[in-house]
């Protein structure tokens, strides 16, 4: 997943809105999921938005204080609401001029201070990020990507919402 992807954030923030619907399904269904956010777009994207660094930045930031769930759950919210519920794709451009420390900034309000503030500006969790976008590359076709068992597929719309995620999770049991 990529914060500044439109469909990763519409496919996590449904997840979000819904969580004890979420959560009630991976309990009855014994399901295991696993976030694997990095700064694809940055990395492997055509435009390479500097914004999917960052916030991939701030997010493993916020994870070396133990605070990763905190952060995310905050965040895609924020994000989804102020940019692309609005704006739809072209919340792309207006999140890409964001200067790092808007995602900085954001962990304030969950509480984060110095020490998440100091690893965001001195890239100190980039190494991992990048890591984990060449590993992701080699895996994916299109973002957001699912694996669900045998079911595999990319895409989200941002019109979609709970349903479809419960669609996806369906298809992979």
């Amino acid at each position: 997943r990529d914060i500044v992807c439109p469909y990763c954030v519409a496919f996590e923030n449904a997840i979000i809105e819904h969580q004890e619907d979420f959560n009630q399904y991976i309990k009855d269904n014994d399901v295991l999921v696993e976030v694997r956010l990095s700064d694809f777009l940055y990395e492997y994207g055509q435009s390479n938005p500097i914004s999917s660094r960052y916030s991939a930045e701030a997010v493993y930031c916020a994870k070396k204080e133990g605070k990763f769930w905190e952060y995310y759950d905050y965040v895609i919210p924020y994000v989804w609401n102020n940019f692309f519920k609005t704006l739809g794709k072209a919340a792309f451009t207006e999140l890409n001029v964001k200067p790092k420390s808007f995602w900085s900034d954001l962990g304030k309000n969950i509480g984060l201070g110095e020490e998440f503030e100091k690893c965001v500006k001195n890239d100190e969790t980039l190494d991992e990020i990048m890591t984990i976008a060449a590993k992701t590359a080699k895996q994916i076709d299109g973002m957001p990507y699912f694996k669900f068992n045998k079911y595999i597929s990319s895409g989200f719309d941002l019109n979609w919402g709970w349903d479809y995620v419960k669609m996806y999770f369906d298809s992979g049991l």
